[in-house]
């Protein structure tokens, strides 16, 4: 084994994660409404005025990203420990924070949290930005053992690129390169990670894989389906366009002459009168021709065939999506719950990953000084569905009146459901009082 790199990256490794990291780039411009790139690929010949003019629809894999993002978001955050010390864990766990994990779930498949003690003695949780590439054991495909970090740098009119190196127990970082493959030909900087013997010094996830056990984000799956969708759409701009201007004919030996300036003792200026008296259309426009001459308006395009092309191609681009989106498509009972199932699942899968990716932060924490976070800290990301929830409440209320919940449980219920106004301290005093109740009284007494 080279002992100078231990994590070394052969040509292939290094192919894919170009390829990733560009894949990564165009999923982030997209759900950032950035389109320029996507169109110019889809209409590579186009004139200049084409894009501006009919370049504008609806970026429904946006749009829907950003729905699962905004359920996730809105997910009830929650929390349990034995400890009676966990402050600082609600300035962590943060609304914020969970958006920007579900939104980096969707474009990489990959989560990650790098807990540290900042410059002012405090703890600080860093989401790590840049391109992340994670090193997998060579014989065991769920074991990353290394985690590299690569962040854009600026020198001067150029970009460079410097690699930091997560490890078991070390945080390496690279002089800064030209191109960020060649890294390792540096020497690195070691930062020993005392808190994290023997595994790495992040919270790091990857939640979903291509065929070849790769990170692979579910809005990079939905690219291509996204072009059609995009080149379907400005299609049926462009084709409107033609439509609201259907093509008139004049059949007249004596409008040709006209035009062609053949017919003699006719100034130019009364030829043009004649022909723009022709061209002009609306309501009410009056048009002199000869008794021998014809004048045709042909049909217009038939739009319906674009509209429908362009709702077919939205609809399957939102189910790869997984997107509850109920416009258009099949509206029968059956699908509308098969694809509120998937949506669900997808965002109580997320919530799972992101609350288990914070539970491994603060236990990871609880290791630095001066942290203060208990080691046995579990976070929870509850989904919120109205319908659900206020179902789940009255269920709850139900089950105590019945005596089938003890309080302390009903309490941490409703909490879980979104009461705010439910703190630890009340829920603790419930617990305490109740097992105060379970101790027997064996009599004896005076």
């Amino acid at each position: 084994m080279d002992t100078t790199n231990p994590y070394p990256l052969s040509k292939g490794d290094l192919e894919y994660a170009t390829r990733a990291q560009l894949l990564e780039s165009e999923a982030r411009d997209v759900l950032s409404n950035r389109l320029a790139a996507q169109l110019t690929l889809l209409f590579p010949q186009a004139p200049a005025e084409f894009l501006p003019s009919n370049g504008h629809f609806s970026n429904e894999l946006g749009r829907g990203a950003g729905e699962i993002a905004d359920a996730v978001s809105a997910a009830s955050i929650n929390w349990t420990t034995d400890s009676a010390d966990d402050a600082g864990v609600d300035s962590i766990f943060t609304s914020e924070l969970v958006r920007l994990l579900a939104v980096d779930a969707l474009v990489t498949a990959k989560l990650a949290l790098f807990p540290r003690i900042n410059e002012a003695g405090q703890l600080e949780v860093e989401a790590l930005t840049g391109y992340l590439y994670p090193i997998f054991s060579p014989t065991n495909a769920l074991k990353v053992v290394a985690v590299l970090q690569v962040l854009p740098v600026a020198a001067g009119d150029e970009t460079q690129y410097q690699v930091r190196r997560y490890s078991a127990g070390l945080l390496e970082i690279f002089p800064t390169v030209k191109d960020w493959k060649d890294y390792a030909a540096g020497e690195p900087t070691p930062y020993p990670q005392a808190h994290a013997q023997g595994r790495l010094p992040l919270a790091f996830l990857v939640i979903r894989r291509d065929a070849h056990r790769q990170p692979f984000g579910l809005v990079p799956e939905c690219l291509p389906a996204f072009r059609r969708y995009a080149k379907t759409a400005v299609n049926r701009n462009a084709v409107q366009e033609n439509a609201g201007w259907p093509e008139r004919v004049v059949k007249s030996d004596m409008y040709r002459d006209l035009l062609l300036g053949k017919v003699q003792g006719v100034i130019k200026a009364m030829a043009d009168a004649a022909l723009n008296a022709l061209k002009k259309v609306g309501p009410r426009q009056l048009k002199i021709i000869g008794t021998n001459d014809t004048y045709e308006v042909q049909d217009g395009v038939d739009l319906a065939p674009h509209m429908a092309a362009e709702t077919s191609d939205k609809q399957a681009l939102l189910d790869l999506l997984r997107s509850p989106d109920l416009s258009g498509g099949n509206l029968s009972g059956v699908a509308l719950a098969e694809r509120q199932t998937k949506a669900r699942a997808l965002i109580r899968d997320l919530c799972n990953a992101i609350a288990g990716l914070v539970t491994d932060t603060c236990k990871l924490a609880s290791g630095l000084p001066g942290a203060n976070v208990p080691e046995d800290l579990v976070a929870s990301l509850t989904p919120r569905w109205a319908m659900d929830n206020t179902q789940r409440i009255s269920e709850v209320g139900d089950l105590f009146s019945k005596a089938v919940l003890p309080k302390s449980v009903a309490l941490q219920e409703l909490q879980t459901a979104g009461f705010n106004s439910i703190t630890d301290e009340m829920i603790q005093a419930a617990a305490a009082a109740e097992a105060a109740d379970l101790i027997p009284d064996l009599g004896g007494g005076i």
